[in-house]
């Protein structure tokens, strides 16, 4: 999004029933799949405004989520990676971890 939004939401549910799974799902997978089954309600989610090579509203068909992760390189060195996910409304939550580790 171009802006910050901010929100308070009581997820007290969500985390006790994380915890009583085997596979712990992190909370990146876990909102990524929240808001890419929401924008399968909502097509305006899976809108851009694009400029090239004319400006118009373009929906994308399915949602592309990406998470950033911190990771060290080779030499100890820290990187930003970008984890790009296809169609997370189609990925069950031990999919999208796979994906994620």
């Amino acid at each position: 999004p171009a802006f910050a939004v901010d929100r308070q939401l009581d997820l007290s549910s969500v985390q006790a029933a994380r915890q009583c799974c085997r596979l712990q799902v992190s909370w990146s997978c876990l909102f990524l799949k929240a808001y890419a089954l929401a924008a399968l309600e909502e097509p305006l989610l899976r809108q851009v405004f694009i400029t090239l090579p004319w400006p118009r509203l373009y929906e994308h068909p399915h949602s592309v989520g990406a998470i950033t992760i911190d990771r060290l390189d080779d030499h100890g060195n820290r990187r930003l990676i970008w984890v790009r996910i296809v169609s997370p409304e189609t990925k069950s939550l031990s999919e999208l971890q796979s994906i994620l580790e």
